[in-house]
């Protein structure tokens, strides 16, 4: 395969890993390079896919091959050598296959640290990753230039950047300086250890300009494509708020949880302790929203503002000194647990309807007392409700102490877009190869990056001052490797349906071997020695071939020399004595009738 596509137009591969509380995931993106001058025009709908397009001038980037691992690196603290061939190894294999042999010396990796290892002492992550980024270095060959940029832990804000990021470039909302500035689209990342908002303001002032990320994506040098972005980070993950929601019902409710149906039971182990306790549910649904409001400002309590008001539709983000949005024109996209909880309801309030419903019920039959599953529902769906309350300002109904007006209570679901299945990986990608293309169209010092708040110091998209770029493409050698296909399903569906496949074949193989002998063991003594002469006399007709044992000649001429006469009879001899035994071995075998 070559390292260009059917259309001459050179491709970058870039693998980036997100190393989360739940567990480990890595994507394999290709990048197709910028040759052209042509912008891309782009769709008036918000929602339009970038991914379809087919413009040579603006950077394309598509999933190739994703691959994740469980549990989180997080979990292997105090077992370091479990993080080598047997977890990154497993990771990465998949991912090798996917890219072409002269290209993977040339294919950046990055791993970057989430929600699970952020919670962690500092020389706890420090171990871990100095693990991971050695034996990479050794035992693989992706181009590893600098561990502490390419596997590194990155804070919540940078998190939510990134997919920020990817979700804009996902559908098209970045746009040239030749064209009319789109709206950008928000995000709301619900993860396992913390969740993330990230949009950009439609309108601020200098006074809390200060609080924003200035993004700059400009890769042609022309200017126009700088964006202020404000990203927030709650450490209040589902995972981890579900922990700490059950540790502080057994520590001040003595055992009863609001948020659990009325007559369930949940068994719940403390970990500092090892302690099991039972807790019961009296599903109640003022309690339940009042007791994971409180939990949420004890988890999300940041460098910006404090939230003690529990009543104020006024969030603490969105309050006077931080960027203010407007509902009619901004449009959001909720990924990870917002996705799974959201995608059946068409709006806010019949989703805060079904939950109140939900958390307000009771389990009647002795069955279903026990623990299930779906217990979590309440909790879940409460604790988003708070989360957009605390971060968008959305109502409570019946809870906040200003009813509702037509414009706080019409913000639909419909305008929150649910995505499946994203990550904000991508978003590490674009940045990169934008700065890449950056540096290939001639620009000396790429803008192409980002400043955090109340800071001076750039983060290139690229690599890092002092550390060279990829190296350029080998496009004289011929890889053997097929042509890598996007992986839209799940991540191993082709490698274990193929497994499957080779196994039914040597089953059905090995099946029909047993199967004759047994029928060739049921025949019967005078059948089966039948048969075997009948192979006996296939063998000796038509299969055996003309063997010419190897005898000595002991006969020679009367003057001691060999002639070419005496070694032709001796051929002819031996011809007619083997016709002479075939011919005695026909009169030897009998038929049975």
């Amino acid at each position: 395969m070559s390292n260009k596509d059917n259309d001459k137009v050179p491709s970058d591969y870039i693998v980036v890993i997100d190393a989360g509380s739940k567990g480990t995931r890595a994507f394999l993106y290709k990048s197709t390079q910028v040759t052209g001058a042509n912008l891309e025009e782009r769709s008036d709908d918000w929602f339009t896919n970038v991914d379809s397009s087919k413009s040579d001038s603006y950077p394309r980037i598509e999933l190739i091959k994703k691959k994740k691992i469980k549990p989180g690196i997080s979990e292997y603290v105090n077992d370091l050598n479990q993080l080598d061939k047997h977890y990154m190894g497993k990771l990465l294999e998949p991912i090798e296959k996917h890219i072409p042999k002269s290209q993977l010396s040339r294919t950046p990796i990055f791993l970057h640290a989430t929600g699970g290892t952020r919670v962690l002492k500092i020389e706890n992550q420090e171990k871990i990753l100095g693990k991971i980024c050695s034996y990479l270095q050794k035992n693989h060959h992706f181009y590893l230039p600098d561990c502490l940029s390419h596997i590194n832990t990155i804070s919540g804000e940078t998190e939510g950047l990134y997919g920020w990021i990817g979700i804009n470039y996902k559908y098209g909302a970045f746009q040239p300086r030749t064209q009319v500035k789109d709206k950008t689209l928000g995000l709301l990342d619900l993860g396992g250890a913390s969740s993330q908002l990230a949009f950009e303001p439609l309108d601020f002032t200098k006074h809390n300009d200060e609080f924003l990320h200035k993004v700059n994506l400009d890769f042609t040098g022309e200017g126009g494509v700088e964006y202020s972005v404000f990203s927030q980070s709650f450490l209040g993950g589902i995972n981890q708020a579900y922990k700490k929601h059950q540790e502080r019902v057994v520590e001040k409710y003595n055992s009863i949880d609001p948020c659990l149906p009325a007559g369930a039971v949940q068994s719940f182990q403390q970990e500092e302790t090892s302690k099991k306790f039972t807790i019961e549910g009296s599903g109640n649904f003022r309690n339940c929203i009042d007791s994971l409001y409180n939990l949420l400002t004890e988890l999300s309590v940041d460098k910006y503002c404090k939230s003690n008001d529990e009543t104020s539709i006024e969030s603490c983000i969105v309050s006077d000194f931080l960027p203010k949005m407007d509902f009619k024109v901004s449009n959001f996209v909720g990924i990870n647990e917002f996705h799974d909880n959201l995608e059946d309801y068409s709006n806010y309030d019949q989703f805060y309807s079904k939950t109140k419903t939900l958390c307000n019920k009771k389990v009647e039959m002795a069955s279903e007392k026990k623990e299930k599953d779906d217990f979590d529902e309440c909790f879940k769906s409460i604790w988003i409700i708070n989360i957009l309350h605390q971060s968008l300002g959305f109502p409570r109904y019946e809870i906040d102490e200003s009813e509702p007006n037509e414009e706080s209570s019409s913000f639909p679901v419909t305008d929150f877009k649910i995505l499946d299945d994203f990550s904000w990986t991508l978003g590490r990608a674009v940045l990169y190869e934008f700065y890449e293309n950056a540096k290939r169209l001639g620009l000396e010092s790429p803008t192409v990056g980002y400043f955090e708040p109340r800071s001076t110091k750039f983060i290139p998209g690229g690599e890092i001052d002092g550390v060279s770029m990829r190296p350029e493409a080998i496009t004289n050698i011929s890889d053997k490797a097929k042509e890598p296909q996007t992986d839209d399903g799940e991540d191993d569906d082709n490698e274990w349906n193929q497994a499957f496949e080779n196994h039914r074949l040597y089953g059905s193989i090995f099946f029909l071997v047993i199967l004759i002998v047994i029928v060739y063991l049921m025949l019967g003594r005078a059948k089966r020695q039948s048969i075997g002469d009948a192979l006996k006399r296939i063998y000796h007709e038509r299969l055996r071939p003309i063997i010419i044992p190897y005898q000595t000649i002991d006969r020679v001429g009367d003057d001691g020399d060999l002639e070419l006469g005496d070694i032709e009879r001796h051929i002819e001899q031996n011809e007619q004595l083997q016709e002479d035994n075939e011919e005695q071995g026909k009169k030897d075998s009998f038929e049975i009738e």
